[in-house]
């Protein structure tokens, strides 16, 4: 059995070394041992985590948006509607006389003293797919479409009332206005009419 003398100088010499070693790896920068550390996030758990985030962003949006149409209601006034009223579709030859229904029809609502009317510029910045942009984007409730064909030498005038947040129409009425070339303002307003009744029924709502 080795000697007690020779043990201990062994036992020095082994601290010694280590000492020495550690000193040498601090020196150089080089790392010493560490405790193993987590491994990486599995790619399912992170997609989860994104998609958590996603969630929650959306929804943040969508409380905005809907605290938006909200306040633009509010500042309207009660039983006021904003409603957008898209350019009359009809044939390039019949501009002229299509702009002055738009005008007209745009007096007629104005008239009834709880529409609020989106301007041109509004109206023109939509996307091809208006549904639901208006309702959105400046608290409309209505949009309104208008058609101005010929039938049988008449002019034929098509009002359709669409919710702005859904597309569903909820009125349509089609009805004669005149003479093809020159329908007069006496002409278009009978046409006009169901829009007077279908605002008084949802004032207030």
């Amino acid at each position: 059995a080795p000697a007690p003398e020779t043990m201990a100088a062994t036992s020095v010499q082994a601290t010694m070394a280590a000492t020495s070693a550690e000193a040498a790896m601090a020196a150089t920068g080089a790392p010493g041992p560490t405790a193993a550390g987590p491994g990486p996030t599995p790619p399912g758990r992170q997609l989860l985590a994104w998609g958590g985030r996603g969630a929650l962003y959306a929804a943040a949006l969508l409380a905005i948006a809907s605290l938006a149409v909200w306040l633009m209601s509010e500042l309207a006034g009660p039983g006021r509607q904003i409603v957008a009223v898209l350019p009359i579709a009809a044939e390039p030859a019949r501009r002229e006389l299509a702009a002055g229904i738009e005008q007209q029809l745009a007096d007629y609502l104005l008239a009834l003293g709880r529409v609020d009317l989106l301007s041109r510029s509004a109206v023109e910045s939509r996307p091809s797919n208006p549904f639901p942009y208006f309702y959105y984007e400046f608290g409309a409730s209505w949009l309104i479409e208008t058609q101005l064909k010929s039938m049988s030498g008449k002019a034929e005038l098509t009002v359709t009332v669409v919710d702005a947040r859904t597309g569903i129409v909820l009125l349509q009425s089609t009805a004669t206005v005149g003479h093809d070339a020159s329908p007069s303002a006496a002409d278009v307003e009978p046409a006009l009419l169901p829009l007077r009744t279908f605002f008084e029924s949802q004032a207030g709502r």
